[in-house]
C-alpha cells in the first residue's frame, strides 16, 4: 500500500466533457458477447411449422362453387376456410373467418367480405 499512498486518498476524477454513466448503461459494455446474431431467430424458423396446401377434387370443387354461388345470393353468414401461404416457406396455414359475401370481384378473383376481408377464390378449400 505504501507505493500507492500518494493517490489512494485523492477525489474519483470526474470528466468535464462526459457526463457520468449510471449503473445500468455502465453495466451493458460488460455484457455477454453474441457472436451469432440472428442465429436463435434461424432455429425458430427451421422449427416452425406448416401445413402443405391440398387441392380440389372437381367433385369438391364443384359443391364448393354451389355453396358460394348460394351464398352470394341469399346473403348468407358463412364460415370460409383458406389457404394462406407462409411468406419465408414452402407451405402455409388454414385460416377460418366468418361474414356474408358483400362482393365478388372478378377481376382479382377475389371474395369480400362484410367484415373487409379479402379472400383469394383459388385458396378457398371449404364454405359452412
Amino acid at each position: 500500500m505504501e507505493a500507492y499512498e500518494d493517490i489512494i486518498n485523492l477525489p474519483h476524477h470526474t470528466s468535464k466533457k462526459y457526463p457520468r454513466m449510471n449503473r445500468r448503461a455502465r453495466a451493458a459494455q460488460f455484457g455477454a458477447f453474441r457472436a451469432l446474431t440472428g442465429h436463435e431467430d434461424a432455429v425458430e424458423e427451421v422449427a416452425r411449422t406448416t401445413e402443405p396446401v391440398m387441392h380440389l377434387s372437381d367433385a369438391a370443387a364443384e359443391d364448393l362453387n354451389f355453396k358460394l354461388k348460394d351464398a352470394l345470393e341469399n346473403a348468407k353468414k358463412i364460415t370460409i376456410t383458406y389457404f394462406v401461404p407462409d411468406e419465408k416457406k414452402e407451405g402455409g396455414k388454414y385460416v377460418k373467418c366468418q361474414g356474408i359475401i358483400a362482393k365478388h370481384d372478378y377481376y382479382s378473383h377475389t371474395l369480400l367480405l362484410d367484415t373487409g376481408k379479402k379472400i383469394p377464390i383459388d385458396m378457398i378449400t371449404d364454405v359452412n
